[in-house]
């Protein structure tokens, strides 16, 4: 089994059938119990594969009251993406007040 650290859009971590456990580095962000719920959950996908009941059994007995971390997770991917929406439109505004013809033409 690897570790690796790799910048993921739309996951916070990935287990390749490879045994290959890959974690976002935007985990780091979340509290303790977020990480501990990613680690846990590609854990046991190096046992089972898919989210099947054997596997959220496995999941349940690891880390009880899991869900809770989960959402807890949803929340602060959440979080972090309104406030780099924010930084965007905020950017998207200075450069046109900066660029602007009404700006150069004192308008």
């Amino acid at each position: 089994m690897r570790i690796v650290i790799r910048e993921m859009p739309t996951r916070w971590g990935s287990c390749t059938p490879q045994n290959k456990i890959i974690l976002n580095p935007e985990l780091i962000k979340a509290p303790t119990g977020c990480i501990e719920y990613v680690i846990v959950h590609e854990l046991c996908h190096l046992v089972y594969r898919n989210h099947t009941v054997k596997f959220m059994a496995l999941q349940n007995k690891e880390l009880p009251g899991w869900q809770k971390w989960k959402d807890k997770l949803e929340k602060v991917l959440m979080q972090n993406e309104c406030q780099r929406l924010k930084l965007t439109a905020v950017n998207g505004i200075g450069w046109f007040i900066k660029n602007s013809r009404i700006r150069k033409s004192g308008r």
